[in-house]
């Protein structure tokens, strides 16, 4: 699908390394545009939703001191939904679909 132009690598690595590659410039290849590429690629609405989702668990963080048992526990599970919440945001799956 994408038709590799040219790279240029960092240093003398003897193996091939991410942190080597400074640029790989790319276009699309069997008649596809760039914005059909990124459209097909991933499921925005669903990204979208995940981070509303976080966004809002965010905003119900318990305040106040951790005075007593109750209120440790109750941030305990606010910060399990709020983890839970991030993961699924942050998930590959999601970022990177597999057909």
């Amino acid at each position: 699908m994408w038709n590799r132009s040219s790279c240029w690598r960092r240093g003398r690595a003897r193996r091939p390394s991410p942190i080597g590659w400074e640029r790989v410039a790319a276009r699309p290849g069997e008649g596809r545009s760039h914005a059909e590429i990124v459209a097909g690629a991933w499921d925005f609405e669903r990204i979208d939703r995940r981070y509303v989702r976080h966004l809002k668990i965010l905003g119900e963080r318990p305040g106040g001191a951790l005075r007593n048992d109750a209120a440790a526990k109750a941030l305990r599970r606010w910060a399990a939904a709020e983890r839970e919440a991030w993961l699924e945001v942050a998930s590959p799956r999601l970022l990177i679909q597999v057909q």
